[in-house]
């Protein structure tokens, strides 16, 4: 089997329907498993569109606990 030539692929892309799915989406996981991309093919093509002005609406990111972070990077640096 022939793989696909990248430029057949783009022309049978779907701006209308990535547009749907994407605000319909609560995380960009779910967009990319939705479409069959990977994650990182998902949100580059979000920042394509709304550099052409589609505005399309951004994904809460989870908050990160620093402080929590650091304490369990020094238990884990053991006697040093």
């Amino acid at each position: 089997m022939k793989k696909q030539d990248k430029r057949n692929e783009s022309i049978a892309f779907d701006p209308l329907g990535f547009v749907e799915v994407w605000q319909t989406s609560e995380t960009l996981q779910e967009v990319a498993d939705k479409l069959g991309m990977p994650l990182k093919k998902a949100s580059v093509k979000a920042s394509r569109f709304r550099g052409k002005g589609v505005p399309l609406k951004n994904f809460r990111t989870a908050s990160v606990d620093w402080a929590a972070v650091a304490k369990y990077a020094e238990s884990l640096k053991g006697g040093e």
